[in-house]
């Protein structure tokens, strides 16, 4: 009786196994098909609800941002179908995935630099009421803002950039080590691609 408990258990585990290696391998493939729910939040910002075993697939652990906040941001692009590749490279440029910092003229907040004179009757429109504080709000009211700006673009990268970092499709400043924006955001995709 003990020795077929004992291989029932094992039995179960193998399959639990093979069924997860067989999942990994599916949603490595098709994981930008898939729209999950998006999470719930508490006043604590590190509290992040997971609603899918698969939410572990958007956890990237060379990137400095909590497990829960990823799975939030992937689960965020899902929602606005937008590349979380993408997204992580524009944080990262941003602010270098530093969630509460302020720019030094202090209108630019958290980890999507979202400046507070542009964006404030968007992020009110879209009861977005903590978006300067709260990296869930920042990068969900960001995603806003760019899913207009690849609208404006016509879906082109580069002028989606432009209007996001601009405001207009103008040629972008060059950096005192000679890149622009495009460029920087780019190489930081080209970085994460390579890493994952």
């Amino acid at each position: 009786m003990k020795n077929s408990i004992f291989i029932g258990i094992l039995l179960s585990t193998l399959l639990l196994i093979a069924k997860i290696n067989f999942t990994a391998d599916k949603e490595k493939i098709n994981y930008s098909n898939q729209i999950l729910e998006v999470p719930c939040t508490t006043e604590n910002e590190s509290e992040y609800e997971f609603h899918n075993y698969d939410d572990i697939y958007a956890y990237y652990s060379f990137i400095p941002l909590e497990r829960g906040l990823q799975v939030s941001i992937k689960q965020l692009c899902d929602k606005y179908n937008f590349s979380y590749d993408m997204m992580l490279a524009i944080i990262m440029n941003e602010s270098a995935f530093q969630e509460n910092i302020i720019s030094e003229d202090g209108h630019d907040f958290g980890l999507c630099q979202i400046r507070d004179t542009y964006w404030e009757n968007t992020a009110k429109d879209n009861k977005l009421n903590n978006w300067k504080i709260n990296s869930y709000e920042n990068v969900e009211l960001a995603l806003i803002i760019l899913t207009q700006c690849r609208e404006m673009a016509d879906g082109d990268l580069e002028n989606m950039l432009k209007y996001y970092n601009l405001g207009e499709i103008k040629d972008f400043p060059v950096y005192e080590d000679g890149t622009t924006y495009y460029e920087r955001v780019t190489n930081n995709y080209n970085w994460i691609l390579t890493n994952k």
